[in-house]
C-alpha cells in the first residue's frame, strides 16, 4: 500500500495537470450539442478545484498574475453560471465575481435559474469553500 502511494506521489509531481485542464477547456469548447454533458464535466472539473489536496497548483496558477490559464478555463467555464462563478473566486477574481453575481439578478427567475442560486449557496456554505483562506482576505466587494 505505501508503495501505490509513493507511486501515486511520484505521478502527481510528474503530470502536468493544469495541461490536463486546458485541454478538457479546449475540447469542450468545441462541443456544440452537448450543453449537459459539457455541464457535467466542468461541474466534476469544479469540484476537483475546490476539494482535492492535489489541486493546489491549480489554484496557485488560478490566482497568479498569468492570466492566460485562468481565460481558457472561463471561455468554457461560462457554459454554466456557477461554475464560472467558482472558477473566479477561487482565481480571486472578485470583480469579475461580483459583476458574474450582478448578472444573475438581472435574470428571469425560472427553475434552472432558481437550482443555481441554491447551487451558490450550497458552494458558500461548504466547508471545502469556507476552510480556503477566503476570510483572509479584505473585501472591496463582498461583505460575509
Amino acid at each position: 500500500m505505501n508503495r501505490l502511494k509513493e507511486l501515486m506521489d511520484s505521478l502527481i509531481k510528474k503530470i502536468k495537470v493544469e495541461k490536463i485542464y486546458a485541454s478538457f477547456a479546449e475540447v469542450l469548447g468545441k462541443m456544440k450539442n452537448s450543453s449537459e454533458f459539457i455541464i457535467k464535466i466542468i461541474n466534476i472539473l469544479n469540484n476537483y478545484l475546490l476539494t482535492s489536496n492535489n489541486a493546489d497548483i491549480l489554484r496557485k496558477i488560478l490566482k497568479s498574475d498569468d492570466k492566460e490559464f485562468f481565460k481558457k478555463l472561463f471561455k468554457t467555464w461560462s457554459n454554466n453560471s456557477v461554475a464560472c462563478l467558482i472558477l473566479c473566486l477561487i482565481a480571486e477574481d472578485f470583480e469579475l465575481s461580483y459583476n458574474l453575481l450582478k448578472k444573475f439578478d438581472q435574470k428571469n427567475i425560472t427553475e434552472n435559474s432558481i437550482k443555481e442560486y441554491l447551487q451558490i449557496i450550497k458552494i458558500f456554505e461548504s466547508n471545502e469553500f469556507t476552510s480556503k483562506s477566503i476570510y483572509k482576505y479584505k473585501y472591496k466587494y463582498f461583505y460575509i
